[in-house]
């Protein structure tokens, strides 16, 4: 019997990356980088710290980048998670795991210890 298993949210149980790509393209605009999706993309799945660090430079993310992270969490809470929807299947996928879980965990971001 399995123990557990680990979904992951964004862009695998919820189709996400476009919303995550419209959000931080605005914010980038909103704090003076006219960022491309083509250049923002290969960086989603990173933790905002990391993301923002290849678009703006240390002394600017010192000046302003805890207020870009406030401003993009919101604009991204406020606009775009009530629009998201699951990916198709993906409940009755998780129903097939029903019978064998007594545990299962819905994890967003980077799993650092289980």
């Amino acid at each position: 019997m399995l123990a557990g298993v680990i979904f992951d949210i964004d862009g695998t149980i919820i189709d996400s990356v476009p919303e995550h790509l419209r959000t931080w393209k605005a914010a980038f605009k909103k704090f003076g980088k006219d960022v491309s999706a083509a250049e923002i993309r290969p960086q989603i799945g990173k933790e905002a710290d990391e993301l923002m660090t290849v678009f703006f430079s240390e002394e600017e993310l010192k000046q302003f980048g805890q207020q870009l992270k406030t401003y993009r969490d919101n604009l991204f809470k406020e606009k775009y998670l009530p629009t998201l929807k699951a990916f198709p299947l993906v409940r009755d996928n998780k129903r097939r795991f029903d019978p064998y879980l007594t545990r299962v965990i819905l994890q967003e971001g980077r799993i650092k210890n289980i």
